[in-house]
């Protein structure tokens, strides 16, 4: 199984709430417990596709991680809910990783680390810095009702060290009203989709 530990405790950290402000993304859907109702054998299901760059497909894995590799169009995610409070994380039927009902959503969780991980190899750039300056930029950004849509690059002092990837834009959708029917969770570049794309598609929730 993948460990997503590191990822989210930066990310709970960064969007602890605070007083006075206007909601965030972190208050609507990366709040811890946001699936805390999906009751026991509830599944969520995505079809997931990636487009990686040839190294990032071929590299080895880093130490402490896992390979990456290429998901043709259609290749399930899905995301149950087990007894004492878990939900697990398949992909094509595969176990991947468990986590507590009270973290925020395992897929969300997931789809960062995938699109950190794959940018820090194909940059050069710290995977620590490139985790924060998501973590930044999905905390500041504004909100519409169903929609975040961020470049999380824009404005960096670093950004001409990252080449294609310095244009990366993240899309991500949700059901107006439930925040944790998530709908998509898109990475690409919007100049050569084809260079990295990372694409959650999700489907009915099954009981």
């Amino acid at each position: 199984m993948i460990t997503l530990r590191p990822l989210l405790a930066a990310l709970v950290l960064g969007f602890a709430p605070l007083p006075l402000q206007a909601e965030t993304f972190g208050d609507r859907v990366m709040a811890p417990g946001v699936l805390a109702e999906l009751t026991e054998g509830a599944s969520l299901t995505f079809r997931h596709s990636r487009a990686l760059p040839e190294a990032a497909a071929d590299a080895p894995p880093p130490k402490g991680g896992y390979r990456r590799m290429r998901a043709e169009p259609g290749q399930e995610i899905r995301l149950s809910a087990m007894p004492e409070g878990r939900l697990t994380l398949a992909h094509d039927g595969r176990p991947m990783a468990e986590f507590p009902a009270a973290s925020p959503h395992p897929i969300l969780l997931m789809f960062l680390e995938n699109v950190m991980r794959v940018t820090a190899q194909e940059t050069g750039g710290n995977p620590h810095y490139i985790r924060n300056r998501m973590r930044q930029t999905l905390g500041a950004a504004d909100l519409s009702e169903d929609r975040l849509l961020i470049t999380p690059f824009e404005g960096d002092p670093n950004r001409h060290r990252y080449g294609e990837f310095a244009d990366l834009v993240i899309d991500i959708r949700w059901q107006q009203g439930d925040p944790g029917q998530l709908t998509l969770l898109s990475a690409t570049l919007p100049d050569a989709p084809e260079r990295y794309s990372e694409i959650l598609t999700s489907e009915p929730e099954t009981r």
